[in-house]
């Protein structure tokens, strides 16, 4: 049996992630610079402007990082079945016969109702289109995508939960990962973008936030790098 080509060796994820990791932290030292260092009026406003971008600099961060993994992970012209049970998923929920079926499914079934005790027509009629799509699916290779960033899930925040589903489909030990702030950077920054901030943040506020920030990318980037050196 031929071996699977991946899409990417291990010296070039390694490189990739720290690229990832490096970027990110080169923003937060200019936001730092321009919120607080040159700030010598200790203007709040750019206390204020500087917390959606913080956060956006996380995201941005972990977005790429996943994606590094992702894309080592990826076997070139493989099936979904021998990559591994949960990372095709990712793929596979982005299928429109998966968004259709499962519309199908709700359409047929009768709110209130023991489901398991009675297969009606439209449930039969999902149910068995679904299972020619899936066959079909299965027997074919899982394409590269444009940009593996779009296999991310972030929902609406990159939280803890968030971050944990993403490393538990490719088994991302995240461990030494602390997220015992990330909640007070979320809440921050959704204050800022919805309106519910009553007083601007302070310049300790904003260096906190900075600094919390850069060590949860370092943190996550040691994660990442033991996770490259073993798959």
């Amino acid at each position: 049996m031929a071996a699977r080509k991946r899409m990417i060796t291990r010296a070039e994820a390694c490189v990739e992630a720290r690229d990832a990791k490096e970027t990110h932290l080169d923003l937060l030292i200019e936001i730092e610079k321009r919120s607080l260092t040159e700030n010598k009026q200790r203007d709040k406003y750019l206390h204020l402007m500087a917390v959606p971008i913080v956060y956006a600099v996380w995201e941005g961060y972990f977005k790429m990082s996943i994606a590094v993994c992702f894309k080592r992970l990826y076997e070139l012209n493989c099936r979904p079945r021998p990559i591994g049970r949960a990372f095709p998923t990712l793929w596979l929920q982005k299928e429109s016969f998966v968004a259709s079926f499962l519309q199908n499914l709700v359409n047929a079934m009768s709110p209130g109702t023991d489901v398991s005790k009675k297969i009606n027509v439209g449930k039969f009629k999902a149910l068995a289109g679904f299972s020619n799509d899936i066959a079909k699916w299965l027997a074919s290779p899982v394409s590269a995508p444009t940009d593996f960033v779009n296999l991310v899930m972030t929902h609406s925040n990159v939280n803890e939960s968030v971050a944990r589903a993403n490393a538990d489909i490719i088994g991302l030990d995240l461990a030494g990962v602390d997220f015992g702030r990330i909640n007070q950077l979320l809440n921050l920054r959704n204050d800022v973008s919805h309106g519910g901030l009553l007083q601007l943040p302070d310049a300790p506020e904003i260096e906190r936030t900075i600094n919390y920030t850069k060590e949860l990318i370092n943190q996550f980037d040691s994660a990442v790098q033991r996770w490259i050196k073993q798959n």
